[in-house]
């Protein structure tokens, strides 16, 4: 068929070897580009016969023959591009949705899987930066790295028009990257590369595979545009793949993980003291271990804090900059004004981020703007519906907002999803015991605490439901056991006084309040949201914390 619509070969060489190489590594020229006449439906036919991913090529050869069938009935209706799915070029219309999958490594080595990812979650980052175009995020298709997926139906489960795939060789110093973008919509071909530089070209050949992809969805960039998707935050490729490295472990969501993203950063920030991006994740990396419980607040929102504000100074432009600072606001400094500020820039400066509209809806939930921080949470999930954070995050603001049975319903979906989440059977469980569902909230804590290794929080959430179950022995004595954790539980202040609020002894309850209120804890920022706390409302000390925290 190629040859026919051209009068070349496909592959042609000068050797076998040659020959051999062309058929398995290089792209032939696109057909149009030597016969402008030819139509475009017999282009995407002949590109789709050529395909070197098996499951993208006809399965049968009654298939090729249905298409080229349908393409001669169109030709002699005279309506050369009408009925067809694969008229490649029915439409100038751009393309405005893309799933960038992972990038398979084929090095064969788990010690490079950092770099197949890291390549991809830069390219989705890049391109995200394209307002007019929606790029899954990272937490979705992440989903699928690993699997064989047929494009057609990948397309159908994610909603979009197109789909990058690809792989990643890297021997020695040298890296093979080869990339696939198919228009699913209409079967057709869009555009392949195959590139083989030294690691030192590694900004070079993303910058070029996400200009590539640009120009072949049709996407007419503005300058600025075109300036923002090959930015670059460094020029260190020591720096870059340190980074690259911190990413990895940073998304894998565990304590031990953020350690040795921590690690990795410091890395990439002795390589490049102004690599922003390095700067941000240390500063999530510090003040998520804070807020959940592993370091003590004083600990680790300082050291946030500088990097978040060294993060803005270095990139001002970057959304997970302000989003840093706004956090450590919100958190640890109590600053509402500054927290509402930098979030708000952070959307502003990345409106399809999902942490960036999650960050939001915590600042108006802890305003009181339950409403608007729903509306935001929501905003999060629809962007990236896939993310265990993010529907976390819904159930969690509406368990805030009163709205129980929708929280119960977003962590048993959550639970369904990846039943080691077990945040959401934090949560869950004083949903349930909202509602006076007490089996189901022992239940569930019983089951989550295998899968935690004993997490100290969920073993305070069982104190809880014994005291709500009339145990009051038995939530007493874990909270003794609690007690003598000492520094290895820096909650406990937090934990001591919902257990002493749950087993109705006010004193001990304001006692540990304080006391959560001078270590600065930042789950107090919830206190006028959570409704287990509204018994003291009256209580002069109570309202002397309020004051303290400044909440509204």
């Amino acid at each position: 068929l190629y040859e026919m619509a051209t009068r070349r070969m496909a592959f042609h060489g000068n050797t076998l070897d040659n020959v051999s190489d062309k058929i398995l590594n290089r792209e032939p020229v696109n057909p149009s580009q030597i016969n402008p006449a030819l139509p475009a439906a017999l282009e995407a036919i002949i590109r789709k016969a050529l395909e070197k991913q098996r499951s993208l090529r006809y399965q049968t050869a009654s298939d090729l023959l249905a298409d080229l069938q349908r393409l001669k009935r169109d030709i002699d209706s005279g309506q050369k591009e009408a009925g067809s799915v694969l008229a490649a070029h029915r439409t100038t219309k751009a393309i405005d949705s893309l799933a960038i999958l992972p990038l398979t490594n084929e090095t064969q080595d788990p010690e490079t899987d950092y770099l197949s990812d890291g390549i991809t979650e830069t390219l989705i980052n890049n391109l995200s930066q394209i307002p007019k175009l929606r790029v899954l995020p990272r937490s979705t298709v992440f989903r699928y790295k690993g699997r064989e997926m047929d494009p057609t139906a990948l397309s159908r489960e994610l909603g979009v028009r197109a789909v990058l795939t690809g792989r990643m060789v890297q021997r020695g110093d040298t890296l093979t990257i080869k990339v696939e973008l198919v228009d699913v919509a209409r079967q057709a071909h869009l555009w392949g590369g195959n590139f083989s530089r030294k690691l030192d070209d590694i900004f070079a050949v993303q910058e070029e595979i996400a200009r590539q992809i640009s120009e072949h969805m049709r996407l007419h960039l503005s300058p600025h545009e075109k300036r923002k998707l090959a930015a670059r935050h460094t020029g260190s490729r020591e720096a870059y793949q340190a980074f690259l490295r911190a990413l990895y472990f940073w998304n894998k969501w565990t304590p031990a993980s953020s350690w040795r993203a921590l690690e990795y950063c410091r890395l990439a920030i002795e390589k490049d003291p102004d690599y922003a991006p390095a700067h941000a994740v240390t500063a999530d990396c510090y003040t998520s271990l804070a807020v959940f419980g592993v370091l003590p607040a004083k600990e680790a929102f300082p050291k946030a804090k500088a990097a978040a504000a060294k993060a803005v100074e270095v990139g001002p432009t970057l959304s997970d900059a302000h989003l840093a600072v706004g956090l450590v606001s919100l958190y640890f400094d109590w600053d509402w004004n500054t927290a509402e500020k930098q979030l708000r820039r952070a959307v502003d400066l990345s409106p399809h981020s999902a942490r960036a509209h999650y960050g939001l809806s915590l600042w108006l939930l802890v305003q009181r703007r339950e409403q608007e921080a729903i509306q935001e949470a929501d905003i999060a999930l629809e962007l990236d519906p896939l993310s265990l954070p993010m529907n976390f995050n819904v159930g969690y603001v509406n368990y805030f907002a009163g709205n129980n049975d929708r929280a119960i319903g977003q962590f048993e979906k959550i639970l369904e999803m990846d039943p080691s989440f077990v945040l959401a059977s934090l949560i869950l469980c004083p949903a349930y015991l909202r509602k006076g569902m007490l089996p189901e909230a022992l239940a569930t804590v019983e089951k989550a605490l295998p899968q935690s290794r004993n997490w100290s929080s969920l073993r305070a959430m069982l104190a809880v439901v014994h005291a709500g179950s009339g145990r009051a022995g038995e939530a007493l004595e874990i909270l003794e056991e609690l007690k003598k954790e000492g520094a290895s539980f820096p909650l406990l202040s937090y934990w001591a006084a919902i257990i002493s609020n749950a087993l109705q002894d006010k004193e001990q309850t304001l006692d540990w309040l304080e006391r959560a209120c001078e270590e600065r804890v930042g789950l107090l920022i919830t206190l006028k949201v959570a409704s287990g706390f509204r018994n003291l409302s009256q209580e002069p000390r109570y309202q002397a914390i309020l004051k303290r925290i400044g909440l509204p």
